[in-house]
């Protein structure tokens, strides 16, 4: 028998859609035709089409990413007239004696193609079967999409790894997206590639990192020591750190001292004086390279990187940013001082989890940056759920400056490193550093606690990595992530028993909306 395989554009706004030509390949190896249409073409096509069936699905669905021979040589397939892939998901074949007729053409301009031709043409098979699933869900495709994969069902639904999360997690525990980009990761490792360009493209990067869960908890004493010495000595280790405080110097020479000795160090300073001081200090650690370089004291840590090291960092692919942190407006102090020993944690958790961190870009190609998480402990407390604070027009508008094409929103936080100290593979943030950037075009000091350029880049670093066609995403020590766990848990508990005392009883979405509508 004769076959078509279309796939159908409804969402034409979708953007670097490579992955087609991997759909394009799979089809050629079993002899069937492979068209990609619009849904506006689609009608005068199919009326020239002399082939015995066509197989048509949507822009909802990515595949064949392996084996067809059930969608081409089942009973199912070859006697009926027509027959659909699993549920109401968008893939159907049709006989031409179907097809050719006006009333299922029209049918086909529907978003929901099965349900408009079953109300036509009467029920037809099922090709992998979901009444097993229908205790679980009436979505098997989005709420149960591995447990598809694994019986065989070579497609599967995109949204799984951009779905709003409360969709998520109100029919599952949320794990699905990741279980299935594991199995994809290790079956269809060659599909990963056009994915992750077609997600970056389109969603927004938090939607991403909460289906796939990006957050990485590595262990702060095993490490493959050697794995990660080889990757730096063939693509290069780089350390800048920016070194303003005196009294602080001792604590980053500690930071810095978990470094392997092949690695590369800068170190700026705003001072000749302070530049002596660190030069003597550091030049005992033994580093491959030791560069200290005073620059003017305009933008901070953020002109530290973007102007002082920019010229060192195309010269290795994995960058380490750090400055010394001094948080001066909370009192007391031991507040500021907890925001940075989060950051110094998870940053440099100890020799063994730098190198884990080095394995980790290693092991994973579209890893761009790593950020530790966000502070969230006493005044720091807003920035769970107010992670723009008043920065996202100035994010926004500087994201248009620089031509930056990827999806922003007020109400999609970034995953962007607050406190800016972060680690990076330097290809993903070439399209920030790569614009020339200059100390006058930052504010002078004295500057604004928020508000700024300065904090605006700062939300900038995620987006410059998404537009690269690369992710962001957090970070954590084994030791920092008990904290993280007990901190967030009690949050969640004190907000529930205030609710519960009020008679708001129901799942996080229920009593999230009904605590909207009583402040109202």
């Amino acid at each position: 028998m004769e076959r078509i395989a279309v796939y159908v554009l409804r969402h034409q706004e979708y953007k670097n859609i490579a992955y087609t030509e991997l759909m394009r390949e799979q089809w050629e190896k079993v002899g069937v035709g492979f068209f990609r249409l619009s849904v506006a073409e689609l009608s005068d096509s199919l009326k020239t089409m002399k082939t015995d069936e066509v197989i048509l699905y949507d822009d909802r669905l990515i595949g064949p990413f392996y084996s067809t021979a059930k969608l081409l040589h089942s009973d199912e397939t070859v006697s009926s007239s027509w027959w659909r892939l699993a549920g109401n998901a968008p893939l159907i074949g049709l006989r031409k004696e179907v097809w050719r007729r006006e009333d299922v053409q029209a049918a086909l301009q529907s978003m929901d193609i099965v349900s408009s031709l079953t109300a036509l043409l009467g029920e037809s098979p099922e090709l992998y079967d979901t009444a097993s699933l229908s205790d679980l869900t009436e979505r098997p495709m989005l709420d149960e999409p591995f447990k598809m994969v694994e019986n065989g069902c070579p497609f599967f639904e995109h949204e799984v790894f951009h779905r709003d999360y409360d969709e998520v997690i109100i029919s599952n525990l949320g794990h699905q997206g990741k279980l299935l980009y594991n199995w994809l990761c290790q079956h269809a490792e060659e599909w990963m590639g056009p994915i992750w360009d077609f997600l970056l493209s389109n969603f927004h990067q938090v939607d991403i990192y909460r289906n796939l869960h990006l957050s990485y908890v590595l262990p702060s004493k095993a490490s493959d020591h050697e794995k990660a010495i080889r990757m730096i000595r063939k693509k290069g280790l780089l350390l800048v750190m920016h070194l303003y405080y005196p009294d602080k110097f001792e604590e980053s020479y500690a930071c810095a001292a978990r470094f392997p000795k092949e690695t590369d160090v800068c170190i700026t300073t705003n001072t000749l004086e302070k530049a002596d001081q660190i030069r003597k200090k550091f030049e005992t650690l033994g580093f491959n390279k030791l560069d200290v370089r005073v620059i003017a004291n305009r933008g901070r840590d953020v002109s530290s990187l973007l102007v002082g090291a920019v010229d060192l960092l195309d010269k290795h692919e994995i960058v380490c940013f750090f400055h010394d942190k001094k948080t001066l407006q909370t009192k007391p102090g031991s507040i500021g001082l907890g925001f940075a020993d989060k950051l110094i944690e998870n940053m440099f958790g100890s020799a063994d989890y730098v190198l884990n961190i080095v394995n980790l870009f290693a092991d994973n190609e579209r890893l761009g940056m790593l950020s530790p998480p966000a502070p969230h402990h006493s005044d720091y407390y807003f920035t769970q759920g107010l992670d723009w604070g008043p920065n996202y027009e100035l994010t926004r508008d500087l994201a248009e400056r620089l031509g930056f094409t990827v999806p922003i929103a007020p109400d999609k936080m970034p995953i962007a490193p607050l406190g800016t100290c972060f680690w990076f593979r330097s290809k993903a943030l070439k399209p920030l550093y790569d614009v020339g950037w200059k100390y006058e075009d930052f504010p002078p000091e004295p500057n604004n606690v928020d508000g700024t350029l300065l904090h605006a880049i700062e939300r900038i670093y995620p987006f410059a990595a998404v537009n690269a066609g690369y992710y962001p995403a957090y970070v954590l020590t084994d030791r920092w992530a008990k904290v993280e766990y007990s901190s967030l848990r009690y949050y969640v508990e004190g907000y529930n028993k205030v609710c519960f005392k009020h008679g708001i009883m129901s799942y996080q979405r229920n009593m999230r909306n009904e605590l909207i509508r009583r402040l109202r």
